[in-house]
């Protein structure tokens, strides 16, 4: 049987079958760790968050409620946070959170966060707090914490709300 050789030299001599024996395992493994990291990919999904409302914190400062549904079988940790809050299409408020947040795998966790207020935007959305309803939506995005490093993700959340006597309350605590 006439043997090949893949590589040569003074050395060293390698045949086809020696060379694919040795460098299979490292084949393996690139294979493996595409696989992996490939289903790592697919079987992530990003968390829904939802607003649950704003409130008075205080004086003039506002805090906005949001919960946060992790639908994965892993916990996720949130590094930072960067939100809008719109009263219909005007950006009334913002804000950003860079402590961490754990939530924890098939959980939900609820945390206000501080909300800095634009006013001559909210001056202009009173007509729309007047009415029967009004969409509020909250928009951002969050950075998780991946075993592939971390992962900026945005999200949008829209909710249509009957204000008239949450809007008289948040109305009184301002001019006591």
């Amino acid at each position: 049987m006439m043997k090949r050789t893949i590589w040569s030299s003074v050395e060293c001599r390698v045949t086809s079958a020696e060379f694919v024996t040795r460098h299979m395992s490292l084949v393996i493994a690139s294979v493996g760790l595409v696989l992996f990291a490939l289903g790592c990919r697919s079987g992530f999904s990003p968390p829904k968050i939802e607003l649950r409302g704003v409130n008075a914190r205080g004086g003039d400062q506002l805090g906005v409620n949001l919960i946060f549904h992790n639908p994965n079988r892993f916990a996720l940790d949130v590094t930072s946070l960067e939100y809008r809050v719109s009263i219909e299409t005007l950006v009334c408020g913002d804000g950003r959170r860079d402590s961490p947040l754990r939530i924890g795998a098939r959980d939900s966790t609820s945390a206000e966060f501080p909300l800095r207020l634009d006013y001559p935007n909210l001056v202009r959305a009173i007509p729309a707090l007047l009415g029967d309803s009004v969409a509020f939506r909250v928009d951002g995005n969050l950075t998780v914490q991946t075993i592939l490093g971390p992962r900026k993700l945005d999200f949008r959340q829209e909710k249509r709300l009957a204000l008239k006597s949450q809007l008289e309350s948040l109305l009184q605590h301002f001019f006591q």
